[in-house]
């Protein structure tokens, strides 16, 4: 049923949980290996209705998979019981995304202030580069606070010298390497 190339495209696990919490009785209970079947099940069959609808869409030389290709992919497959379903699911989105805010007719804050897109772009460098200016000061504040912490707890002998090997201990002169 499902190939094992590797793919990791899935649907949410979670939302073939709460499906099958909400269509079972309340007393059936179900394993975890039940509903990882049902997920395998489900993606399987998205994915087998895609790649239908992806041949129609090819066949009608279309670039997208449209909703009529999905309903056309369903009856092909045998599955012309769920094209009503679908339709009317369909038609509600269609209904929704009328009544829903356009955010295609939205324009931005710069835009309504009649800010064209170089003096927004010029702007939002300004910003990036305060925002740098601020972080930098921000790091180099933490590592004065760190330095002066460690001189400070070395000179109250709180704290051995660092090790002669450490990258910032006093090299004392010594015998060079290979010498005897």
């Amino acid at each position: 049923m499902a190939d094992d190339s590797g793919s990791d495209i899935s649907l949410p696990k979670a939302t073939i949980t709460k499906l099958v919490k909400e269509y079972m009785p309340p007393d059936l209970r179900t394993s975890a290996e039940t509903t990882e079947k049902l997920l395998e099940c489900c993606t399987e069959f998205v994915n087998v209705v895609s790649a239908q609808a992806n041949e129609l869409a090819t066949s009608d030389k279309k670039l997208t998979i449209a909703p009529e290709h999905v309903l056309r992919a369903l009856e092909a497959l045998g599955f012309g019981d769920y094209v009503e379903d679908v339709r009317a699911a369909w038609d509600l989105l269609k209904e929704e995304s009328k009544n829903a805010p356009k955010l295609a007719g939205r324009r931005t804050k710069a835009e309504e202030a009649g800010l064209s897109e170089q003096e927004q772009i010029r702007m939002q460098q300004e910003l990036f580069a305060q925002a740098r200016a601020r972080s930098l000061s921000l790091q180099e504040a933490q590592e004065a606070s760190v330095r002066a912490q460690f001189l400070q707890q070395q000179q109250s002998g709180a704290m051995p010298p660092p090790p002669p090997h450490h990258p910032h201990a006093q090299q004392q002169p010594g015998p060079t390497p290979g010498t005897p």
